[in-house]
């Protein structure tokens, strides 16, 4: 009997404490208020009685352990932050609707929307819009900001949000970022600022099946800026996005962006890197598609490599780079050879007056395709010849979550790669039910035709 009593206490603190360490809290009003008594375990604002947005989000700062917010709202509801930017402390999930115009997180046009700044915590946020977030000065992260977390956006829009510095839309910085089926649209970075869409400084980040897409940036990286460790691109499009510096859609500056089945379109810079710049980074771009970016006053329309000392690395195999056009090289600037190394690729249709498909010299892998040699050193016999036109459709859908420029019947690119550089592809850059190999030989490029027969 002696120690029943204390035992008994002890479990009815220790299920208490349970009941309060993780909870699941119901939004159920658009106003912005806080909370009433943050660490109570309900979501109550002061004598209203309601749970709003910003409430529930100081409920789960005072918690304990992972706690979900979720919106019960019977049609699609719009939150304005008039107080101002809501600040995630703690391992969360906002678990919004399925369609994410359902759920609007506006900001008050004066302050970003989310920021998240405690070390190390994983937030997850699936279903909304952020939107009309803006910061000035040296802040990064019009929309949403992340110090050092981890934080996943998983079928969110963030859009119409202007930083002060880098990250017009999201700025991630030392922790791991992954934005999956989402759309940054319509973000500005100011200042000094890169990534108009989003800014990535970490390790180990991830956009995958996204759009991104109409972003603006001074500095670099129109679309997307990744300017410290590895960052993994996938089935994604840029498009239409642009800076005044270098990389319109992506800017890789001393960092790592790892590319594939992705395609990087119409996006315009005025210095230099129509679709990727990458001074001092490294790319690689596999079963992707470069095609119609434009720089205004400088070189590499489809992708520059860097200038005046500043070379990043470059990989590319069975791509397609067409259509780009800039002062000089149109399609991918040289660099030195060591620099560039290029596999089972087209390069045609590129437009510059020096070196219109790649200028200077690079290392060939084989199986290329180069419709105009001009300016550029490198080649194997495995190439196709100077001159060969690889017939090829207009960029559009033909299957897969990205646009290609689809091969024509008869093309010389068919049957013509080399299936050493394609061990460890599946499928062409359209993914899953479009086989990397059809028939003997892979195709030149991104696309692999289907029904061909015979082998080169």
């Amino acid at each position: 009997m002696t120690f029943a009593k204390p035992f008994v206490v002890s479990l009815f603190v220790f299920a208490f404490s349970l009941s309060v360490a993780a909870a699941d809290l119901t939004v159920t009003s658009n106003a912005d208020l806080p909370d009433a008594n943050p660490g109570d375990g309900v979501c109550t604002t002061a004598g209203g009685g309601v749970c709003t947005f910003r409430a529930a989000v100081q409920e789960t700062n005072a918690l304990s352990g992972a706690d979900t917010i979720y919106f019960d709202f019977a049609a699609p509801t719009s939150i304005t932050l008039g107080l101002g930017e809501v600040l995630i402390n703690d391992n969360v999930t906002i678990s919004g609707s399925k369609m994410p115009a359902d759920i609007w997180l506006i900001g008050n046009g004066a302050s970003r929307v989310l920021s998240v700044l405690r070390a190390g915590i994983t937030v997850t946020i699936r279903g909304v819009t952020i939107s009309n977030g803006v910061t000035t000065g040296n802040n990064p992260g019009g929309g949403i900001y992340v110090a050092a977390a981890n934080i996943s956006l998983e079928n969110v829009v963030v859009r119409d949000n202007i930083s002060g510095a880098s990250g017009g839309g999201v700025y991630s910085g030392t922790g791991v970022l992954r934005f999956i089926n989402s759309t940054a649209s319509g973000n500005i970075a100011q200042g000094n600022g890169g990534g108009g869409g989003i800014s990535v400084q970490g390790n180990n980040s991830l956009i995958q099946r996204s759009n991104i897409i109409n972003n603006q940036a001074p500095r670099g990286g129109g679309g997307v800026e990744v300017s410290g460790g590895t960052t993994t691109i996938v089935e994604t499009t840029l498009d239409n996005n642009y800076t005044n510096g270098g990389g319109g859609g992506l800017l890789a500056v001393f960092g790592t962006a790892n590319i594939s089945r992705s395609t990087i379109s119409n996006n315009t810079a005025y210095r230099s890197g129509g679709g990727i710049a990458l001074p001092y980074g490294n790319v690689t771009l596999v079963n992707s598609t470069v095609s119609g970016n434009t720089v205004s006053n400088g070189g590499g329309g489809g992708i520059n490599t860097g200038e005046n000392g500043s070379i990043g690395y470059l990989t590319v195999r069975n791509s397609t780079i067409v259509s780009n056009t800039s002062l000089y090289s149109g399609g991918v600037t040289g660099g030195y050879a060591a620099g560039v190394r290029i596999g089972n690729s087209i390069l045609s249709g590129n437009v510059a007056l020096t070196g219109p498909n790649i200028n200077s010299q690079f290392t060939s892998l084989g199986g290329n395709l180069v419709s105009d040699r001009s300016g550029s050193m490198g080649y194997l016999e495995t190439d196709l010849p100077d001159g060969t036109n690889p017939m090829l459709g207009p960029l559009a859908n033909n299957g897969g979550p990205t646009k290609t420029h689809a091969l024509l019947a008869g093309s010389p690119a068919i049957n013509f790669g080399l299936n050493s550089g394609v061990s460890d592809l599946a499928t062409d850059q359209r993914g899953k039910g479009f086989l990397r190999l059809v028939g003997q030989n892979v195709d030149i490029g991104a696309f692999e035709f289907v029904g061909k027969m015979g082998s080169r």
